[in-house]
């Protein structure tokens, strides 16, 4: 069975185009064998575990995905300007919203999107690890 690299779809070994986008899999399975070869990088889980636990989005540049530590921390800044304007709000038109609600919304949301990124970081090395993510 063939991975075609354009569509991730499996193909049989004797078919040579891809029946779901066209791809040309003898190119195909050239680019593979050559990237598998000088490509393939081996990422440490327990350093990549360790550095998200404690310093969150840094184990995106430990695994070299710089877009995904880049936004990830600009999500963070975008969500607490956005959380800061909306707090101010409240304060000064609603008198009788309680700023422990907001609190506990913050800590809330904080520690769904760190734990996402915690399991992110352990599928994303996995995936770098079996070369299904290709430098």
């Amino acid at each position: 069975m063939h991975r075609c690299l354009r569509c991730s779809t499996q193909c049989d070994d004797n078919v040579r185009y891809c029946p779901n986008c066209g791809s040309n899999l003898a190119i195909d399975d050239m680019k593979s064998t050559v990237q598998r070869q000088y490509r393939t990088k081996i990422k440490r889980l327990e350093i990549a575990l360790l550095l998200s636990i404690f310093l969150p989005g840094i184990s995106y540049f430990y695994l070299e995905l710089w877009y995904r530590g880049v936004l990830f921390y600009l999500s963070y800044v975008i969500f607490f300007l956005v959380l800061g304007l909306k707090s101010g709000l409240y304060q000064s038109y609603a008198h009788n919203v309680n700023s422990t609600h907001i609190a506990m919304l913050i800590i809330a949301i904080y520690f769904l999107i760190y734990v996402f990124q915690v399991i992110d970081v352990i599928k994303r090395t996995n995936m770098i690890n079996e070369g299904k993510i290709i430098f």
